[in-house]
């Protein structure tokens, strides 16, 4: 079986599932995931290379990951199986994990899949906290966000796209609601006044989501993220039975 195919640099690799199980135990209390292998190490490099080296999860076939948090490594193996489903597609699935599925949330999905190398997915968790900022309400972040904004491994293009997000909505909408977030975090309100200061100079001033390569200008490349998460794909479809992590983005 395959994934759903959606043909979105967002979505699983397009490849089969296989018929080989592997184990992930999640957490200090170790919760267990059964997930395909085949699967799974296409999406990501950190699996590949612990699952097919030698090392014992290679003999074992199991991973542990300690450090991260179950119920954010539910939402990998959901979007392995199910894709990129935050739109209509799965709306019970949504609705059932709503309280989930906010800022800071997203926030702790992008950097897991930072950490377990899993592109699709970084795409599609930076997607969500850029829709969720967006041009068509003044939506404000959360606390638990604000306080992981700046911490190491979120991109600068993302901590700007807040910043740029909350400058341009600052003048149009409850000025009392985004001052009482300047005291949340210190490096939160010195950014947010310098990026007012940009607003005011600007009478043009756009939202960050209306401003063409915007992400580019803050150093993250989409594109090259973009091509590294469908590369299984191409190996599949050419037939290649080269090993992921042999597999390298071209200039």
């Amino acid at each position: 079986m395959y994934p759903p195919l959606k043909g979105r640099f967002t979505d699983p690799p397009q490849v089969p599932r296989g018929t080989k199980i592997v184990k992930v135990l999640v957490g200090s209390e170790q919760e267990e995931f059964t997930v395909h292998r085949d699967l799974l190490c296409a999406a990501s490099k950190f699996f590949d290379r612990a699952l097919a080296g030698p090392f014992i999860e290679g003999q074992t076939q199991e991973v542990r990951l300690p450090e991260e948090l179950a119920h954010v490594f539910t939402f990998l193996v959901e979007w392995l199986y199910i894709g990129g489903y935050l739109d209509t597609t799965y709306p019970s699935l949504v609705r059932s994990r709503q309280r989930d599925f906010k800022d800071d949330y997203y926030l702790k999905v992008y950097l897991m899949a930072d950490r377990l190398m899993v592109p699709g997915l970084q795409l599609l968790s930076f997607q969500r906290i850029r829709e969720i900022f967006g041009d068509k309400a003044a939506t404000l972040p959360s606390r638990d966000f604000l306080h992981s904004l700046f911490s190491e491994g979120v991109p600068l293009a993302l901590q700007m796209h807040v910043l740029e997000h909350a400058a341009y909505w600052f003048f149009k909408s409850s000025k009392d609601e985004w001052a009482a977030l300047f005291t949340i975090y210190d490096r939160f309100g010195t950014e947010m006044a310098l990026a007012k200061i940009r607003s005011a100079d600007n009478p043009l001033y756009l939202h960050p989501s209306a401003v063409p390569d915007f992400c580019e200008c803050g150093g993250f490349n989409l594109e090259a993220l973009e091509k590294e998460a469908r590369l299984s794909d191409q190996a599949f479809s050419s037939g290649t039975t080269k090993k992921l992590y042999t597999l390298q983005l071209t200039a």
